[in-house]
């Protein structure tokens, strides 16, 4: 098996300029590459998401219309983390609130009878006997994920090729 031998000549020169580059601009043109590969796990994401037939109304009287967790789901910067890093999931923030899809729909959830006091420390053989039925977990985001993988990281490779090859020119 023959192994190919490739020599970059100004490699060095390159890593010791981007260095120097500021951190705030590294980051920006990463999270730049990383929404734009993430676009094609939303579209499948938002295709994979189940659709009720009927308004939903929580226990607050809130109001869940049928589609609202499609629309929901998007794009977040994970701000905290070291390095740049997107996250693709039900937002909850904005126009449509997708929390009932994260805390239930994604997981499943028990059924309980009417008057039921749940035991909230966790005690699920007393919780169980309450519990009417189960809806099954729908593991629409997982789904996504595994369709788009492939894709989303040979996009985001191609992308990180040609941000190089814009430092090199410009610098």
């Amino acid at each position: 098996m023959n192994k190919r031998i490739f020599e970059i000549k100004g490699f060095g020169e390159l890593t010791a300029k981007i260095k120097k580059l500021p951190d705030k601009a590294k980051r920006k043109e990463v999270l730049k590459i990383l929404r734009k590969s993430a676009r094609s796990t939303v579209k499948e994401a938002r295709n994979q998401a189940p659709k009720s037939k009927k308004t939903h109304v929580l226990k607050g009287g809130k109001k869940v219309d049928p589609g609202n967790t499609r629309k929901s789901i998007g794009i977040q910067v994970a701000r905290r983390a070291r390095n740049p890093m997107i996250v693709v999931r039900p937002k909850s923030s904005g126009r449509y609130d997708g929390f009932y899809a994260r805390a239930f729909v994604i997981f499943g959830h028990n059924i309980y009878r009417v008057g039921f006091k749940r035991n909230r420390r966790g005690n699920s053989r007393f919780n169980s006997k309450g519990a009417t039925g189960r809806i099954p977990a729908n593991k629409f985001m997982n789904r996504a994920k595994d369709k788009t993988e492939g894709k989303v990281s040979r996009e985001a490779l191609v992308s990180t090729e040609k941000y190089i090859q814009k430092l090199i020119d410009r610098l």
